[in-house]
């Protein structure tokens, strides 16, 4: 151990990282909405593919025009619910410029946001899940026995979907063969999106397939509250986060271990 000298310790500032990958950022698509649109509303999705479809033999009469188009039936509800994620940097006024103090703040929502989304997506997402669930053995066998279940399921809307799985289920998938990486984004072996979401606490030990997924973000608001007395600043950012998915919402529940 080095002997004290007496002199105090040179501030330095963290170098600032990036999120984490292979989550719910990197499987959906981020639109930033423009300002003044808030999202605190909530966003009803009108969706241009899952339109009313079948088919007939050819040969024959068609069925009765009654019983094709008009209402979307039997799609999932189609308004999502809105969240406000934030975050703060706390520091003493002299010697932090606001400037400053509102970079970091910034920094810190900038990797802490997907977590909580994901969070927020997760009890959305089990408070509307499909009745249909398929238990799989324990393992990573069985985890290749429950993605099968949720990608022929919800495969069947003919929509490409997203996989949604708690962050410990990576390595069990990779170990089977079950994650192809594509650029930044993972990939199931038929081309579907994992997101491996280390907010996905809520979700347990099962795999939770939709449609594509579609992240809306406002602006990011900025506020700062000043302590005189003690010397300190607050320095506040925030937005708006509505999260939406097409199509299906399908789980199949497993036992990994290790979580």
């Amino acid at each position: 151990m080095t002997a004290p000298t007496g002199l105090p310790p040179v501030h330095r500032t963290e170098p600032a990282a990036n999120p984490a990958g292979g989550g719910l950022y990197s499987a959906a698509t981020l639109v930033d909405e423009p300002d003044p649109p808030r999202l605190s509303g909530g966003v009803l999705l009108e969706s241009t593919n899952t339109g009313a479809h079948g088919r007939w033999s050819p040969g024959t009469d068609s069925e009765p025009a009654d019983d094709k188009g008009g209402e979307l039936r039997g799609l999932p509800e189609r308004t999502f619910p809105a969240t406000v994620v934030w975050a703060s940097d706390d520091r003493r006024i002299v010697g932090v410029s606001e400037e400053d103090a509102e970079l970091a703040a910034r920094q810190t929502l900038r990797i802490a946001e997907p977590v909580q989304v994901e969070d927020f997506l997760a009890q959305l997402m089990l408070e509307r899940i499909d009745a249909t669930h398929e238990t799989g053995a324990d393992g990573a066998d069985g985890l290749i026995e429950a993605l099968a279940h949720v990608e022929a399921t919800a495969g069947a809307s003919g929509l490409p979907l997203t996989v949604h799985a708690p962050r410990h289920a990576a390595a069990h998938a990779a170990s089977k063969g079950l994650v192809v990486r594509r650029s930044d984004r993972l990939e199931t072996p038929v081309g579907n999106r994992w997101a491996f979401g280390a907010g996905y606490a809520a979700l347990g030990e099962q795999l939770v397939a939709t449609g594509p997924v579609t992240v809306y973000r406002s602006q990011i608001e900025p506020s700062v509250a000043l302590q005189l007395a003690d010397n300190s600043r607050m320095s506040l950012v925030e937005r708006d986060i509505a999260v939406t998915w097409d199509g299906p919402l399908v789980a199949a529940s497993i036992s990994l271990g290790g979580a």
